[in-house]
């Protein structure tokens, strides 16, 4: 009944169209949003697609060189962000690539084992492999040199040089070995020689200090006797001497005067 609830056929078609508009924004919306996800997930497989495709940091190539591929502290980052460049440098090295020219010579001197040998791997693998290591290294050292480095302590096991050392400077390094630390040093004392150093000690302690004391007995001597001498030494006279000697003599006057009056006046009672 249109006319009885107030409605036409053209209020229907009003009511319809615009519900059916509503659906065709929401649907609108939708469409938007998944072509916006699209198109992020585009970017990241395009990112991906570059790591994978060997856009690497400009330096890769030059850390791989320096062996980073394989050093334990930076092994990992190499492989997640340097991976093209340390499968490039490791071909390069054990397959067609040059090798520094002075692969060979290091080889020959037993640098691939040692101190060195994680840089000869990456970077002289094929020398290491086809040299075989030999006397003087290719070159031979100088011995004046070799024996300068020997005295250096170059020879040593605890050295990290010992292994050329003992290729290269083996002579000097046999020479070094034979040598006695101790040679031209004084032979330590032993229990009898310290006893004898000891004892000789105290009878040259005990002769100083009896020298001392007889002169001090001595000194003594000359001063408790001074006086009594009338001459000390040769030609010398000795004035306490004589004038001790004369009142000893004035003394005994008088007592033989004093006896003589004595004698006298017993014989006159």
């Amino acid at each position: 009944c249109p006319v009885t609830c107030g409605l036409s056929s053209s209020g229907q078609d009003e009511a319809g169209g615009t519900s059916k508009g509503k659906m065709d924004d929401e649907e609108e919306e939708e469409e938007t949003e998944e072509a916006e996800e699209e198109e992020e997930e585009a970017e990241d497989d395009v990112e991906l697609a570059n790591d994978e495709d060997g856009e690497e940091p400009e330096n890769c190539v030059g850390w791989a060189k320096q062996g980073l591929c394989d050093s334990g502290d930076h092994a990992e980052y190499m492989r997640q962000k340097c991976s093209n460049a340390c499968s490039q440098v490791g071909a390069d090295a054990s397959g067609s690539g040059e090798e520094p020219e002075n692969c060979v010579g290091w080889a020959k001197q037993g640098l691939c084992e040692g101190d060195h040998a994680e840089y000869m791997s990456v970077n002289c693998k094929r020398a290491c492999e086809s040299t075989d290591v030999v006397a003087g290294g290719g070159s031979e050292a100088d011995p004046f040199v070799c024996a300068q480095w020997a005295t250096m302590g170059l020879c040593d096991e605890e050295s990290a040089h010992s292994q050329y050392m003992q290729i290269n400077c083996a002579e000097a390094c046999k020479a070094a070995a034979s040598i006695d630390p101790n040679a031209g040093m004084p032979a330590p004392f032993g229990f009898f020689e310290l006893l004898i150093v000891i004892g000789f000690g105290y009878l040259f302690i005990y002769a100083v200090r009896r020298t001392m004391l007889v002169d001090s007995a001595r000194s003594l001597e000359v001063k408790r006797t001074l006086g009594k001498e009338q001459v000390i030494g040769l030609g010398k006279e000795n004035k306490s001497a004589v004038i001790g000697m004369r009142a000893e003599k004035a003394t005994s006057r008088n007592e033989s005067h004093g006896q003589k009056r004595s004698a006298k006046k017993d014989k006159k009672s």
